[in-house]
């Protein structure tokens, strides 16, 4: 009985820190909580998890319909990638903000991510660390998202090193040749 009630706290707790941050007038407490509720059997992680990521996506200004569509991308990203929560969520968020991506777009960033770990001696966690250090120097140099992630896996590849260092160096021969 004790543990019921501390788990119905816990998801009430985590409701009302999303309702907090949720600027959106169509936010309905009770109907949120039911989807997300439903969002986590269906992608089988906890409501702990589920409101974690739903509430990041919340915090960047998304409203009731893309922060739930987001935050099932990002369940799916946590399914079928080598991404923790926190990678699925704000690493996502860093790209599509560098980017200009729109809520719609972010199921064929993974897909990208996620067929390029698959061929190539890399992972998801590489691309998404790269790209979070690279895409601002990348789209200013007029590169576009496949281009970056083209020349990030290479980079990999060839020196061994993490997707931060191949993402800084990026980072750094870009600007240097914007300069």
């Amino acid at each position: 009985a004790r543990s019921l009630v501390t788990t119905a706290t816990d998801i009430e707790y985590g409701m009302t820190e999303i309702a907090r941050v949720m600027s959106d007038s169509s936010f309905v407490f009770d109907d949120y909580r039911q989807k997300l509720l439903d969002l986590g059997i269906e992608f089988g992680h906890t409501f702990d998890n589920v409101q974690h990521i739903a509430k990041r996506w919340a915090q960047s200004g998304y409203n009731v319909a893309d922060s739930l569509e987001l935050t099932r991308t990002s369940l799916l990203a946590l399914n079928t990638a080598e991404l923790d929560a926190q990678y699925a969520t704000e690493g996502l968020i860093g790209i599509m903000s560098q980017w200009g991506l729109v809520a719609s777009d972010l199921p064929l960033i993974i897909d990208k991510i996620n067929k390029t770990a698959d061929s190539y001696a890399l992972t998801s966690q590489d691309l998404v660390d790269g790209l979070l250090r690279s895409s601002g120097a990348a789209k200013i140099m007029g590169m576009t998202l496949e281009d970056t992630i083209a020349t990030l896996t290479v980079m990999r590849e060839a020196t061994g090193r993490t997707g931060q260092e191949v993402g800084n160096a990026l980072n750094s021969i870009l600007s240097y040749m914007q300069r």
